[in-house]
């Protein structure tokens, strides 16, 4: 599965990406390990304090990836 996210990666510019997972994880983040879910995200929200990283109100080491409060389906559970 693609992993996708929107990216800030300077100040005031925002990316969206396709393949995060291909650009930051790599193939073994896509096989969940013990205890762990591999989740859809659904809908997230961006917070305050993405806004205030995006304006550069909070320093910050770019790129970052913008979205924490999540709405999910979970995608594959690790065997047990």
């Amino acid at each position: 599965p693609a992993f996708k996210a929107v990216l800030i990666s300077d100040i005031d510019t925002v990316i969206i990406v396709d393949n995060l997972d291909k650009l930051k994880f790599g193939a073994s983040a896509l096989e969940p390990r013990p205890q762990e879910a591999i989740i859809r995200v659904e809908r997230a929200g961006v917070c305050g304090t993405d806004l205030a990283l995006f304006s550069g109100d909070y320093k910050s080491d770019f790129p970052l990836v913008l979205g924490h409060e999540f709405v999910v389906g979970y995608r594959q559970l690790a065997k047990t």
